[in-house]
Protein backbone atom coordinates (compact mmCIF):
# COMPACT_ATOMS: atom_id res chain seq x y z
CA UNK A 1 0.00 0.00 0.00
CA UNK A 2 1.41 3.37 -0.95
CA UNK A 3 1.54 6.00 1.76
CA UNK A 4 -1.08 8.73 1.67
CA UNK A 5 0.54 12.14 1.61
CA UNK A 6 -1.09 15.35 2.78
CA UNK A 7 0.31 18.72 1.81
CA UNK A 8 -0.09 21.75 4.01
CA UNK A 9 0.11 25.37 3.04
CA UNK A 10 1.52 28.08 5.20
CA UNK A 11 -1.05 30.28 6.99
CA UNK A 12 -2.56 32.87 4.68
CA UNK A 13 -0.89 36.24 4.69
CA UNK A 14 -2.80 38.88 6.57
CA UNK A 15 -4.17 41.39 4.07
CA UNK A 16 -4.83 44.91 5.26
CA UNK A 17 -8.46 45.86 4.69
CA UNK A 18 -9.71 49.40 5.10
CA UNK A 19 -13.26 48.24 5.74
CA UNK A 20 -14.65 50.62 8.31
CA UNK A 21 -14.34 54.23 9.40
CA UNK A 22 -14.06 54.72 13.14
CA UNK A 23 -14.11 58.05 14.96
CA UNK A 24 -11.73 58.97 17.73
CA UNK A 25 -12.81 59.95 21.22
CA UNK A 26 -16.07 58.36 22.42
CA UNK A 27 -16.25 54.93 20.77
CA UNK A 28 -18.90 54.69 18.08
CA UNK A 29 -19.31 52.15 15.33
CA UNK A 30 -21.71 51.43 12.53
CA UNK A 31 -23.24 47.98 12.33
CA UNK A 32 -20.68 46.79 9.76
CA UNK A 33 -17.79 46.56 12.21
CA UNK A 34 -19.65 44.46 14.75
CA UNK A 35 -21.04 42.36 11.91
CA UNK A 36 -17.50 41.74 10.67
CA UNK A 37 -16.55 40.34 14.07
CA UNK A 38 -19.72 38.23 14.20
CA UNK A 39 -18.91 36.81 10.76
CA UNK A 40 -15.48 35.79 12.06
CA UNK A 41 -16.97 34.01 15.06
CA UNK A 42 -19.37 32.12 12.79
CA UNK A 43 -16.46 31.12 10.53
CA UNK A 44 -14.48 29.93 13.56
CA UNK A 45 -17.39 27.81 14.72
CA UNK A 46 -17.63 26.22 11.27
CA UNK A 47 -13.87 25.57 11.37
CA UNK A 48 -14.24 23.93 14.79
CA UNK A 49 -16.86 21.52 13.44
CA UNK A 50 -14.82 20.79 10.31
CA UNK A 51 -11.69 20.15 12.37
CA UNK A 52 -13.37 17.85 14.87
CA UNK A 53 -15.20 15.94 12.10
CA UNK A 54 -11.92 15.36 10.28
CA UNK A 55 -9.95 14.47 13.41
CA UNK A 56 -12.61 12.03 14.62
CA UNK A 57 -12.93 10.54 11.14
CA UNK A 58 -9.22 9.85 10.83
CA UNK A 59 -9.02 8.44 14.34
CA UNK A 60 -12.05 6.20 13.82
CA UNK A 61 -10.73 4.88 10.50
CA UNK A 62 -7.38 4.09 12.08
CA UNK A 63 -9.19 2.31 14.93
CA UNK A 64 -11.13 0.16 12.45
CA UNK A 65 -7.94 -0.85 10.64
CA UNK A 66 -6.42 -1.79 13.99
CA UNK A 67 -9.51 -3.63 15.26
CA UNK A 68 -9.88 -5.93 12.26
CA UNK A 69 -6.43 -7.34 12.93
CA UNK A 70 -7.19 -8.27 16.57
CA UNK A 71 -8.32 -11.64 17.93
CA UNK A 72 -11.56 -10.19 19.33
CA UNK A 73 -13.66 -7.07 18.86
CA UNK A 74 -14.10 -4.73 21.83
CA UNK A 75 -15.52 -1.23 22.19
CA UNK A 76 -12.19 0.02 23.49
CA UNK A 77 -10.58 -0.72 20.13
CA UNK A 78 -12.96 1.67 18.33
CA UNK A 79 -12.17 4.81 20.30
CA UNK A 80 -12.65 8.22 18.70
CA UNK A 81 -10.68 11.27 19.80
CA UNK A 82 -12.08 13.69 20.77
CA UNK A 83 -14.95 11.66 22.20
CA UNK A 84 -18.59 12.65 21.71
CA UNK A 85 -18.86 14.16 25.20
CA UNK A 86 -15.89 16.43 24.56
CA UNK A 87 -17.27 17.56 21.19
CA UNK A 88 -20.60 18.37 22.84
CA UNK A 89 -18.80 20.41 25.51
CA UNK A 90 -16.95 22.40 22.86
CA UNK A 91 -20.21 23.16 21.06
CA UNK A 92 -21.76 24.27 24.34
CA UNK A 93 -18.79 26.56 25.00
CA UNK A 94 -19.17 28.22 21.61
CA UNK A 95 -22.92 28.86 21.96
CA UNK A 96 -22.71 31.95 24.21
CA UNK A 97 -19.70 33.28 22.31
CA UNK A 98 -21.66 33.24 19.07
CA UNK A 99 -24.67 34.79 20.85
CA UNK A 100 -22.41 37.57 22.16
CA UNK A 101 -21.10 38.34 18.67
CA UNK A 102 -24.62 38.40 17.27
CA UNK A 103 -25.66 40.71 20.12
CA UNK A 104 -22.96 43.22 19.17
CA UNK A 105 -24.05 43.12 15.54
CA UNK A 106 -27.68 43.82 16.45
CA UNK A 107 -27.14 46.58 19.02
CA UNK A 108 -27.78 49.50 16.70
CA UNK A 109 -31.20 48.13 15.78
CA UNK A 110 -32.39 47.82 19.40
CA UNK A 111 -35.63 49.72 19.98
CA UNK A 112 -34.87 51.03 23.46
CA UNK A 113 -32.45 51.05 26.37
CA UNK A 114 -34.78 48.60 28.12
CA UNK A 115 -34.54 46.25 25.14
CA UNK A 116 -30.76 46.39 25.25
CA UNK A 117 -30.73 45.78 28.99
CA UNK A 118 -33.02 42.75 28.66
CA UNK A 119 -30.84 41.36 25.87
CA UNK A 120 -27.65 41.78 27.93
CA UNK A 121 -29.32 40.10 30.91
CA UNK A 122 -30.27 37.07 28.83
CA UNK A 123 -26.75 36.92 27.39
CA UNK A 124 -25.20 37.03 30.87
CA UNK A 125 -27.51 34.24 31.99
CA UNK A 126 -26.39 32.14 29.02
CA UNK A 127 -22.73 32.59 29.95
CA UNK A 128 -23.47 31.68 33.57
CA UNK A 129 -25.39 28.56 32.55
CA UNK A 130 -22.57 27.47 30.25
CA UNK A 131 -20.04 28.01 33.03
CA UNK A 132 -22.05 25.86 35.45
CA UNK A 133 -22.57 23.09 32.90
CA UNK A 134 -18.92 22.92 31.89
CA UNK A 135 -17.78 22.79 35.52
CA UNK A 136 -19.85 19.60 35.87
CA UNK A 137 -18.17 18.13 32.80
CA UNK A 138 -14.54 18.09 33.91
CA UNK A 139 -12.30 15.29 32.62
CA UNK A 140 -14.66 14.08 29.84
CA UNK A 141 -12.97 10.71 29.61
CA UNK A 142 -9.65 10.61 27.79
CA UNK A 143 -10.36 13.85 25.95
CA UNK A 144 -10.92 16.12 28.91
CA UNK A 145 -10.02 19.40 27.27
CA UNK A 146 -12.76 21.48 28.93
CA UNK A 147 -12.03 21.78 32.64
CA UNK A 148 -13.35 23.75 35.61
CA UNK A 149 -10.67 26.43 35.25
CA UNK A 150 -11.55 27.43 31.67
CA UNK A 151 -15.25 27.10 32.47
CA UNK A 152 -14.94 29.79 35.14
CA UNK A 153 -14.00 32.32 32.47
CA UNK A 154 -17.56 32.19 31.14
CA UNK A 155 -18.82 33.34 34.54
CA UNK A 156 -16.38 36.27 34.36
CA UNK A 157 -17.92 37.34 31.05
CA UNK A 158 -21.38 37.18 32.65
CA UNK A 159 -20.21 39.43 35.48
CA UNK A 160 -18.72 41.92 33.01
CA UNK A 161 -21.99 42.05 31.08
CA UNK A 162 -24.05 42.59 34.20
CA UNK A 163 -21.81 45.49 35.28
CA UNK A 164 -22.72 47.41 32.14
CA UNK A 165 -25.57 49.86 31.81
CA UNK A 166 -27.81 49.71 28.73
CA UNK A 167 -25.36 50.37 25.92
CA UNK A 168 -26.21 50.62 22.22
CA UNK A 169 -22.67 51.12 20.92
CA UNK A 170 -20.90 47.89 20.00
CA UNK A 171 -17.41 49.34 20.49
CA UNK A 172 -18.32 50.51 23.98
CA UNK A 173 -19.61 47.05 24.89
CA UNK A 174 -16.51 45.39 23.44
CA UNK A 175 -14.25 47.79 25.33
CA UNK A 176 -15.84 46.87 28.65
CA UNK A 177 -15.81 43.13 28.04
CA UNK A 178 -12.52 42.79 26.14
CA UNK A 179 -10.39 41.35 29.00
CA UNK A 180 -12.95 38.61 29.67
CA UNK A 181 -13.67 37.83 26.00
CA UNK A 182 -9.93 37.59 25.34
CA UNK A 183 -9.73 35.08 28.19
CA UNK A 184 -12.47 32.95 26.62
CA UNK A 185 -10.66 32.69 23.29
CA UNK A 186 -7.32 32.18 25.02
CA UNK A 187 -8.51 29.31 27.20
CA UNK A 188 -10.06 27.63 24.15
CA UNK A 189 -6.69 27.95 22.40
CA UNK A 190 -4.91 26.61 25.48
CA UNK A 191 -7.32 23.68 25.63
CA UNK A 192 -6.17 22.70 22.16
CA UNK A 193 -2.56 23.03 23.22
CA UNK A 194 0.48 24.99 22.11
CA UNK A 195 2.16 21.81 20.87
CA UNK A 196 1.82 18.01 20.87
CA UNK A 197 3.49 17.50 24.23
CA UNK A 198 0.57 18.85 26.26
CA UNK A 199 -1.40 19.78 28.08
CA UNK A 200 -4.24 19.96 25.59
CA UNK A 201 -6.15 18.12 22.91
CA UNK A 202 -3.17 18.02 20.55
CA UNK A 203 -1.27 15.84 23.03
CA UNK A 204 -4.32 13.61 23.56
CA UNK A 205 -4.74 13.09 19.83
CA UNK A 206 -1.05 12.42 19.30
CA UNK A 207 -1.00 9.82 22.07
CA UNK A 208 -3.87 8.02 20.34
CA UNK A 209 -1.56 7.19 17.43
CA UNK A 210 1.20 5.75 19.61
CA UNK A 211 -0.35 2.28 19.82
CA UNK A 212 -0.90 2.12 16.06
CA UNK A 213 2.66 3.18 15.35
CA UNK A 214 4.05 0.75 17.92
CA UNK A 215 2.23 -2.09 16.19
CA UNK A 216 3.95 -1.24 12.90
CA UNK A 217 7.32 -1.10 14.65
CA UNK A 218 6.78 -4.63 15.98
CA UNK A 219 5.81 -5.83 12.50
CA UNK A 220 8.93 -4.25 11.08
CA UNK A 221 11.14 -6.15 13.52
CA UNK A 222 9.38 -9.41 12.70
CA UNK A 223 9.70 -8.94 8.94
CA UNK A 224 12.80 -10.80 7.83
CA UNK A 225 13.54 -9.24 4.46
CA UNK A 226 13.52 -5.80 2.85
CA UNK A 227 10.61 -6.88 0.63
CA UNK A 228 8.59 -7.92 3.67
CA UNK A 229 9.41 -4.70 5.47
CA UNK A 230 8.48 -2.37 2.58
CA UNK A 231 4.66 -2.51 3.07
CA UNK A 232 5.15 -2.09 6.82
CA UNK A 233 7.18 1.05 6.22
CA UNK A 234 4.53 2.35 3.82
CA UNK A 235 1.81 1.78 6.42
CA UNK A 236 3.96 3.45 9.05
CA UNK A 237 4.43 6.54 6.85
CA UNK A 238 0.70 6.62 6.18
CA UNK A 239 -0.03 6.69 9.90
CA UNK A 240 2.54 9.43 10.47
CA UNK A 241 0.99 11.55 7.73
CA UNK A 242 -2.49 11.17 9.18
CA UNK A 243 -1.25 11.95 12.68
CA UNK A 244 0.53 15.08 11.47
CA UNK A 245 -2.47 16.12 9.37
CA UNK A 246 -4.66 15.96 12.45
CA UNK A 247 -2.20 18.09 14.38
CA UNK A 248 -2.08 20.68 11.59
CA UNK A 249 -5.86 21.02 11.73
CA UNK A 250 -5.82 21.49 15.50
CA UNK A 251 -2.91 23.93 15.36
CA UNK A 252 -4.80 25.99 12.77
CA UNK A 253 -7.88 26.06 15.00
CA UNK A 254 -5.74 27.28 17.89
CA UNK A 255 -4.43 30.09 15.67
CA UNK A 256 -8.00 31.01 14.79
CA UNK A 257 -9.06 31.36 18.43
CA UNK A 258 -6.04 33.53 19.23
CA UNK A 259 -6.74 35.67 16.17
CA UNK A 260 -10.35 36.14 17.29
CA UNK A 261 -9.03 37.43 20.61
CA UNK A 262 -7.02 40.02 18.70
CA UNK A 263 -10.01 40.81 16.51
CA UNK A 264 -12.15 41.55 19.54
CA UNK A 265 -9.48 43.84 20.97
CA UNK A 266 -9.29 45.63 17.62
CA UNK A 267 -13.06 46.07 17.73
CA UNK A 268 -12.84 47.39 21.30
CA UNK A 269 -10.19 49.92 20.29
CA UNK A 270 -11.91 50.94 17.05
CA UNK A 271 -9.03 49.68 14.89
CA UNK A 272 -10.77 48.97 11.60
CA UNK A 273 -7.79 47.68 9.62
CA UNK A 274 -6.65 45.28 12.34
CA UNK A 275 -10.19 43.97 12.76
CA UNK A 276 -10.65 43.38 9.04
CA UNK A 277 -7.24 41.70 8.68
CA UNK A 278 -7.88 39.37 11.62
CA UNK A 279 -11.30 38.27 10.39
CA UNK A 280 -9.93 37.79 6.88
CA UNK A 281 -7.32 35.46 8.36
CA UNK A 282 -9.98 33.52 10.29
CA UNK A 283 -12.07 33.02 7.15
CA UNK A 284 -9.00 31.83 5.25
CA UNK A 285 -8.19 29.29 7.98
CA UNK A 286 -11.79 28.04 7.93
CA UNK A 287 -11.54 27.45 4.18
CA UNK A 288 -8.20 25.70 4.60
CA UNK A 289 -9.77 23.33 7.13
CA UNK A 290 -12.55 22.47 4.65
CA UNK A 291 -9.97 21.82 1.93
CA UNK A 292 -8.00 19.48 4.20
CA UNK A 293 -11.16 17.65 5.21
CA UNK A 294 -11.93 17.10 1.52
CA UNK A 295 -8.46 15.55 1.12
CA UNK A 296 -9.10 13.27 4.09
CA UNK A 297 -12.48 12.18 2.75
CA UNK A 298 -11.04 11.33 -0.65
CA UNK A 299 -8.12 9.40 0.85
CA UNK A 300 -10.36 7.37 3.17
CA UNK A 301 -12.72 6.33 0.37
CA UNK A 302 -10.00 5.02 -1.94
Amino acid sequence: MKPTLFFFRLPASLLALGLLAFTTGCPTLDRGGAQTFSTGVTAARAQTKTTFDAVVGLTRTSSIEYAVKQDKLTEEELVAVPNSEAVAAWNEALDPVESYAQHLASLVTADSAKGVEDSVGKLAAQFNTTSADLKRKTNLGDAGQIAAGPASVFAEVASALLRMHAQKEAVAVAAQTDPEIRKVFTVLADAIGADQTGPGLRATVRANWAQRLAEQQVKFLKAGTPDARRPVVNDYIDLLNKRDAQDELLAALRRTYLTLADAHTALAKGQATDLGSAIDFVKAESKHARDLQDQFTKSLTK
